[in-house]
């Protein structure tokens, strides 16, 4: 893997058996803008070629996870949505678990990265929240992911219901893995990812499959319908 320039806006950072995909944005507090969502698919999907990876870590630079669609420069229009959505079909397919360390903020469209991930460690102060409805637009990523993984109780509570999810209710409801002291989210994600990567490729790929295999509906057909 080639070295990433580091004021690159999405970067990617190997540690041998895993790496990190590192939004860097952080004067933004890592907000997405349209060629974010270009590096997000170039990174992962490098990854998942790399038989030398077996596990990442997603995170913001700076201390936020991510706060969204950037507002100053918002994406939009149908090339946008298109990409947005491969990109989540994309972490979906994903081979190898994806650990979140969601320091601060996961909002809107950063909730639905958050929600992608296979673990997510929280900190103590953090939060997720959904509140596109409220901004008078709808939310197809978040709610695919939350009827996908957690059901439509959850997915009512967030997308209309738009409930803010501190850290220990995050954990309580089973949204994440772990909530550690705010200074240690990002060690204590990658000691996961190294553990995790610890494992043989080929078995972690295949148990990951047959767990997304076993879901009752696929993410994609969760996506069509609500998209």
């Amino acid at each position: 893997m080639l070295p990433v320039p580091l004021d690159r806006i999405v970067r990617v950072e190997s540690h041998g058996a895993w790496s990190e995909v590192v939004l860097n944005r952080p004067h933004r507090r890592n907000a997405i803008v349209e060629e974010t969502v270009r590096l997000l698919r170039e990174a992962f999907a490098e990854l998942a070629d790399d038989a030398s990876t077996t596990a990442v870590v997603l995170r913001g630079e700076g201390g936020t996870f991510c706060s969204g669609l950037d507002l100053g420069e918002p994406p939009g229009g149908p090339e946008f949505s298109s990409g947005w959505a491969a990109l989540h079909r994309d972490l979906a397919t994903f081979p190898v678990p994806i650990v979140g360390a969601l320091e601060r903020a996961a909002v809107a469209a950063g909730a639905s990265l958050a929600l992608a991930c296979d673990f997510l460690v929280a900190g103590e102060s953090s939060f997720l929240s959904v509140p596109e409805l409220a901004m008078g637009r709808s939310a197809p990523m978040n709610t695919a992911w939350l009827l996908y993984k957690y059901g439509v109780g959850r997915a009512t509570e967030l997308v209309l219901g738009g409930k803010r999810k501190s850290a220990s209710e995050l954990l309580a409801d089973g949204f994440a893995f772990e909530v550690v002291p705010d200074e240690q989210v990002l060690a204590r994600a990658r000691e996961l990812a190294s553990t995790l990567a610890e494992g043989d490729r080929a078995v972690v790929v295949s148990v990951k499959k047959a767990l997304r295999d076993g879901a009752a509906r696929s993410f994609e057909e969760i996506l069509h319908a609500v998209g």
